[in-house]
């Protein structure tokens, strides 16, 4: 009996002249014109130039009214994939080249329809797609979900408390907006040097919004932000140069008080720290799994480390302690969770571990993974 094999015929393949463009200048932005989509199940777009830029795809019911937007950074070339949200769409650009004009650009978008076909083929192997929730979110395939795999560590906490994040020290979020103060300790982190070049930012606004930002590094030398934000959920080498890593420790710093928001350790090429800021317009955060460690030091020093999690919702303007785990490392070093139903976390809220320990140079890490979706949903 023949093996079957479902495959994806592209019955039709259209241009969207009102959302293609060959030319921008540098700092300005391209916003296409409404198309009515509703007549087709993707949109793509491909793109290839020598600046970075920030792209959105935005969805509207009218053509008038935005109701919903997606934010992408882009790389100096590749393609983005969207499913269709409303009856309109249209195509938003602004660069983010830091002040460099381009030599050329060319994006296009174009409109898809698709079936699912059946085709017998003695030799075929029979392709299952995933059918687990939790794979499909992961895989892009569900709309207005996303899962985020968050990890940390803190290799000197010293007797007393401290957060679980690199930069280490006592940590708050922040309850009031701040442009983020960037610098590496490294002056080859820098806009073409051997290091990191540039950095993508991913996070919260002022308003929990999410908010996407590129920010072009000048090594030892601040650079500050154009976006305002709350709270900052990873920073990832966005361009590097021939080391293929940071070769400074890059700092992301409130530029109001000068606090701790984010930091990059050397060669590492993300942050490492176990925080995460749950967005606003009805998203949840679901947690369901969770791995904790703690270590015997060197010289045979046992610390009982004491490990709490802690939730700040903007909607009370409280934060709560929401549960704590006590490590004693001279009978084990490791906490794993695996809840049988996910621990929810509100929607505009932070969510954060912090540590405790009895021993100088105490060294903690953490790994959890997050959904986030609509409570609706």
């Amino acid at each position: 009996m023949n093996n079957v094999e479902k495959i994806q015929y592209n019955l039709q393949g259209k241009v969207d002249e009102k959302n293609t463009t060959y030319e921008i200048t540098s700092g300005t932005l391209f916003t296409g014109e409404w198309t009515d989509v509703l007549a087709y199940s993707q949109v793509n777009v491909i793109y290839k130039t020598d600046q970075q830029f920030i792209l959105s795809i935005q969805y509207s019911g009218d053509s008038m009214n935005i109701d919903k937007e997606i934010t992408e950074a882009s790389s100096l070339s590749g393609t983005f994939s969207y499913p269709i949200y409303s009856k309109f769409m249209r195509i938003k650009l602004v660069y983010n080249g830091g002040g460099f004009s381009e030599t050329f650009m060319r994006l296009q978008t174009t409109l898809n329809k698709h079936r699912v076909g059946v085709r017998t083929d003695v030799n075929a192997r029979i392709k299952v797609a995933p059918t687990d929730f939790r794979y499909q979110v992961a895989l892009g395939n569900v709309a207005e979900s996303t899962v985020w795999n968050k990890f940390g560590y803190n290799d000197d906490v010293d007797t007393g408390t401290e957060i679980l994040a690199s930069f280490g020290g006592t940590w708050e979020p922040l309850y009031s907006p701040s442009t983020l103060t960037i610098a590496s300790t490294n002056v080859n982190d820098t806009s073409g040097g051997t290091g990191a070049n540039s950095i993508i930012l991913y996070g919260i606004d002022d308003s929990y919004n999410e908010l996407i930002e590129i920010v072009t590094l000048n090594g030892t030398t601040n650079v500050v932000t154009t976006s305002t934000w709350l709270g900052i959920n990873r920073v990832a080498i966005n361009l590097a140069g021939s080391s293929r890593q940071n070769v400074g420790r890059i700092d992301v710093t409130a530029t109001t008080d000068g606090s701790f928001q984010a930091q990059m350790p050397v060669g590492d090429g993300t942050t490492q720290q176990l925080i995460f800021h749950i967005p606003n317009k009805d998203k949840v955060g679901l947690l369901d799994w969770m791995v904790l460690n703690a270590e015997k030091l060197a010289g045979g020093a046992t610390p009982k480390v004491t490990l709490k999690a802690w939730v700040y919702s903007s909607i009370s303007n409280a934060k709560y302690q929401v549960f704590q785990f006590v490590l004693d490392t001279q009978t084990g070093y490791s906490i794993q969770l695996n809840p049988s139903q996910p621990f929810v976390v509100g929607t505009s809220s932070t969510f954060w571990i912090e540590v405790t320990t009895d021993t100088n140079n105490t060294i903690v890490t953490g790994r959890f993974s997050l959904m986030i979706t609509n409570a609706s949903s």
